[in-house]
């Protein structure tokens, strides 16, 4: 069902698209489809939230299972979201790549538990914040060189968010 959403969202916008057209697109019932979904906007969400976890297990070509450096880590970022090409556009042309910073702003808040030995020192409210931060600067970031036509490289663009997440945002 996710599949045949991203394909009709590739030919029409998300808003002209019923559920009775995602059925008939995969050849399956109205009842199959509300067995796995509420509504549309779940499918939609389910979408997304699968690309996000993908990412999680994601290696590019040529490269090991773990980054070995912050850096690669951004890269790998970077070329994850270059290969989700479709899904990006699909979400750009309904004028929903917000759907895709809430969900990765949710996703962010139910890791931040295990994410917790990164920021010992931290309150958990400031390393909620922190985490709030730097997933929606890194999404805009990818959502804005996405809108440019992925013109950058993704090794430029890891090597630009390296900088910006390793400096202050302001001197003085």
């Amino acid at each position: 069902m996710e599949e045949g959403l991203l394909c009709a969202m590739l030919e029409q916008r998300y808003e002209n698209i019923t559920v009775s057209d995602l059925c008939a697109r995969m050849g399956v019932p109205r009842k199959s489809f509300y067995r796995y979904f509420d509504s549309k906007e779940d499918a939609l969400h389910a979408l997304v939230d699968h690309a996000l976890l993908d990412y999680e297990g994601y290696v590019p070509a040529g490269q090991t299972a773990v980054a070995p450096s912050f850096e690669k880590e951004l890269e790998r970022y970077f070329i994850y979201w270059q290969s989700k090409k479709p899904l990006l556009d699909a979400l750009a042309r309904s004028g929903l790549s917000t759907v895709l910073m809430e969900r990765s702003l949710a996703q962010a808040q139910r890791d931040l538990p295990s994410l917790q030995v990164f920021m010992p020192c931290a309150s958990e409210e400031e390393q909620e914040q922190i985490m709030m931060f730097a997933t929606g600067g890194m999404m805009t970031l990818m959502i804005r060189w996405h809108h440019m036509g992925c013109r950058i490289t993704p090794e430029h663009m890891a090597h630009t968010a390296a900088q910006l997440l390793s400096r202050p945002l302001f001197e003085g």
